[in-house]
């Protein structure tokens, strides 16, 4: 008679003791699928890392379930093939389910090493810094733990953590070409590496394994960089001077350290400064800590290979793992169940049928989990004020928490209700348009084609918060007494969330959004939050104006001098491209040359222009911003120098909208022949080409025939007739290029500052 009880050896391990077992090397079977981690898996892979570590500043007992490992021993070292006796680990772990976690981590461990190798080498030698680069070698001891294991005989003596069968041999000397696989090639060229002292890193030979490891190098940087100011984690990751006096000391440096901790809390933001790497050091050992002592995985060790993949095919039975609101919904199937008659053709079932269509959209189980989370985010701001993080387990309670909060059957249903309307205002607009038409539930309304405009442009720019407001807004259009005035208070929303992010972006990073719209949501001491669960009628627009107004005025930006002032240094195409494309739009939505002011533009009739339209978002000719003084001008420019000693090029002043393919054959050249190029720009008459092109041949400029052709085929003209009105021998200097930006910066003023009643 079988032990059931020990069939199967079962214990939660953090990540350190899983790959921290001394001679043991990890096997990945050739009938396994290759590594296949994308993106979006390092994304939440990252994200859900930083999240941890902002929860040990509050909660020490913090942790994060990464999964199921199943991995059957190989005793005999039987199942290795090909094999290199002399390079073989003491011990293999042949693993069954797991690899791609496994493998990524073994990849995060060399980016974790060669970033802290890096930091420590800009410390000073005296102490207390010597203590800080004492500490940062055992770390590292620790961290080769993840990507390599120490045969200790051979060359190098270290060898890949991870390996897959028929691709892979464990080698005692022989080159790192006996690697073949993605990940075993890179941990073996890494330790290469390591062992010779080369100066710079390895260059993966394998695309999604260079693409994966870009990702983690870059969210880690974010980490390092964390105690900046504009860091994009500003207030979402916890910064040194944070860490010292909110987690123990002893993970961050094995154990108090009052110098140390005293230079963290400086907040030293000056890369000069020694002290600006201990707090870029502390953030990033608490991110090592996070991942090898707080991040665990059960592992299940079968006593045969057959009981190993019975287990894997009833734990990943259809291949996708389950979602928040999968796991939820039973819980609402068990509730109608005891009230009514039954889940079916309940209001529940409805509602939650559309929220599946929603969800079954995804082709992939990665497709999936990103759009749950960006609907369950939206959601739960939309709800009641909650900032839910994209971590399963979070969503999950609180999904549970917010529907058993609801004290009757009705207030339930209506939970489901306004969800199953938060999905249909994703599945219809945030995901599902795509700017071929106005948008259809509006497609009446007088300004349909503005507002479908702005959807698009919101969307593009990742303005991540808007679903959870204009959902809102959109809801009462989803039902069948929907009326005008509900369509006016869409339109009206859509108007004001555009403003309002236009003139906080054009002037200032993302950093601070989040808290402006959950406190829309929430509420305050004066005002009523938009929330769902706050209030459940119509929201009223006032209030959504009203706060914007008065976070735009707190933030010194509700004036038109104030914000004209800002946007030169604020609206360029190094940080806020998508928002600069949007007010090049707007400079050219019924705009004509200015007579006065030879090369700019002023407003002309309504309708003489029409650029804020779907059709002008969407459209390839108008996709591209282009540097009319090009980024790289070649020797012997004759461009204004000063455009390039204070980097005004990248003012939207010396920006226009262009096809692509323009850049090409135009990106670089001097001032006439570009402007010769631009004079094409949908033109139709053979004369007036014929004369462009004489024009070009008698100044020896040799124009582009393709380039020309893409031009003269434009719709989109009209927003570089003021440029093209300029003489060939005007000089585009820097004070043109400021005053260009100034007069783009009020037509986008008066265009959308009324839209918050500014």
């Amino acid at each position: 008679m079988i032990d059931i009880n020990s069939a199967f050896q079962t214990s939660g391990e953090p990540i350190n003791v899983l790959f921290n077992q001394p001679g043991v090397g990890f096997y990945i079977p050739l009938y396994q699928r290759p590594y296949s981690w994308d993106r979006e898996n390092i994304e939440q892979l990252m994200e859900d890392l930083m999240n941890g570590v902002e929860e040990l500043v509050d909660d020490d007992d913090s942790i994060r379930f990464l999964g199921t490992i199943i991995a059957i021993p190989d005793k005999n070292k039987d199942q290795i093939n090909p094999k290199d006796p002399r390079g073989l680990p003491t011990e293999v772990q042949i693993i069954i389910d797991g690899q791609q976690r496994i493998s990524t981590i073994a990849l995060l461990g060399t980016v974790l090493d060669s970033e802290i190798r890096r930091l420590t080498k800009k410390l000073p030698t005296e102490a207390p810094f010597d203590e800080l680069k004492q500490h940062a070698r055992v770390l590292l001891t620790d961290l080769r733990e993840l990507y390599a294991l120490n045969l200790k005989r051979g060359t190098p003596e270290l060898k890949p953590k991870v390996i897959r069968g028929q691709d892979d041999t464990w080698t005692f000397d022989g080159p790192d070409d006996i690697y073949n696989s993605s990940v075993a090639n890179y941990l073996a060229r890494y330790i290469r590496h390591l062992d010779e002292g080369a100066g710079k890193l390895p260059k993966p030979d394998d695309k999604l394994v260079r693409s994966n490891l870009s990702n983690m190098r870059k969210a880690i940087r974010q980490v390092i960089a964390a105690h900046e100011p504009d860091s994009d984690l500003n207030g979402k990751y916890p910064t040194g001077d944070r860490l010292v006096d909110n987690v123990k000391q002893e993970y961050l440096w094995a154990y108090e350290r009052p110098e140390l901790a005293d230079l963290a809390r400086q907040a030293e933001t000056d890369p000069k400064a020694p002290a600006y790497y201990v707090s870029a050091l502390a953030q990033i050992f608490a991110f090592a800590h996070y991942l090898t002592r707080r991040c665990c995985v059960t592992i299940i060790k079968p006593q045969n290979e057959d009981w190993a993949f019975d287990m894997f095919q009833s734990l990943n039975a259809t291949g996708t793992p389950l979602t928040a609101i999968e796991t939820f919904k039973p819980r609402v199937v068990q509730f109608e169940g005891g009230v009514g008659n039954g889940y079916q053709n309940s209001d529940s079932e409805v509602h939650f049928t559309r929220i599946d269509e929603f969800l079954d959209q995804a082709k992939t189980a990665p497709q999936k989990g990103k759009i749950t989370n960006r609907l369950l985010a939206a959601y739960a701001l939309a709800w009641d004020g909650t900032k839910l993080a994209s971590r399963f387990s979070e969503q999950r309670k609180w999904l549970q928490r917010a529907y058993e909060k609801q004290q009757d059957t009705e207030a339930k249903r209506k939970f489901i209700e306004c969800f199953a309307d938060t999905a249909d205002f994703f599945r219809e607009v945030w995901e599902g348009y795509n700017g071929s038409a106005p948008l259809d539930r509006i497609a009446e309304h007088t300004e349909a084609d503005g507002v479908s405009a702005c959807l698009l442009y919101l969307k593009d720019s990742n303005h991540r918060i808007a679903p959870s407001v204009l959902s809102r807004y959109y809801e009462p259009l989803l039902k069948k007494e929907s009326s005008n005035e509900d369509i006016d208070r869409f339109v009206s929303a859509v108007k004001a969330v555009t403003a309002f992010y236009t003139l906080w972006r054009a002037t200032r990073s993302n950093s601070g959004l989040d808290a402006v719209y959950r406190t829309l949501m929430r509420g305050t001491d004066d005002q009523a939050g938009l929330a769902w669960s706050i209030s459940p009628g119509s929201s009223d627009v006032d209030a959504l104006r009203e706060h914007f107004r008065y976070v735009l005025k707190r933030n010194d930006l509700a004036e038109r001098e104030e914000w004209l002032a800002k946007t030169p240094s604020g609206l360029t195409y190094e940080r806020a491209k998508i928002i600069c494309r949007f007010c090049l739009l707007i400079a050219a939505h019924d705009t004509i040359p200015d007579g006065a002011h030879i090369g700019l533009m002023k407003r002309g009739k309504s309708g003489c222009a029409p650029y804020l339209n779907p059709t002008a978002w969407t459209n390839a000719s108008l996709r591209e911003l282009e540097h009319i003084a090009p980024v790289s001008p070649p020797d012997g420019h004759d461009w204004d120098e000063q455009l390039y000693a204070e980097d005004a090029y990248h003012m939207i002043g010396n920006l226009t909208l262009l096809p692509r393919e323009i850049n090409a054959s135009a990106g670089n050249k001097g001032f006439r022949e570009k402007l010769l190029y631009y004079q094409h720009l949908g033109v139709d008459d053979p004369d007036e080409i014929a004369r462009l092109r004489k024009e070009a041949a008698s100044a020896g400029i040799d124009l582009a025939q393709e380039t020309i052709n893409l031009l003269t085929n434009s719709k989109f003209q009209a927003h570089l007739k003021p440029v093209t009105q300029l003489s060939a021998d005007h000089k585009w200097d820097i004070e043109f290029v400021r005053e260009r930006t100034r007069r783009i910066s009020e037509i986008v003023w008066d265009t959308i500052a009324p839209w918050l009643g500014l």
